[in-house]
């Protein structure tokens, strides 16, 4: 028979597999994510931002993070030059 104790680090663990796994997630965001996290309101300023910048949809309209994260870090020390 499991005891408590048991049953409590189970559902403890299964609760931080599931933390771990939204933070995996959370590394793709939706066209309309990615946009509000670069902060290009409109379509247009969005996709031409993207060509500058050489990003590319990863999958089906999402784009990396990363990738974002990459853009930003080259637009800022390109404006700080």
């Amino acid at each position: 028979m499991i005891s408590t104790e048991d049953i409590e680090a189970i559902a403890r663990r299964v609760v931080e597999l599931q933390a771990e796994q939204s933070m995996r997630n959370e590394r793709v965001l939706t066209r309309a994510e990615a946009r509000a996290y670069v902060k290009r309101e409109s379509e247009a300023a969005f996709h031409d931002w993207c060509k500058r910048w050489r990003i590319k949809a990863a999958v089906h309209g999402r784009y990396s993070r990363d990738q974002l994260d990459l853009a930003l870090e080259r637009e800022s020390r390109l404006r700080a030059a």
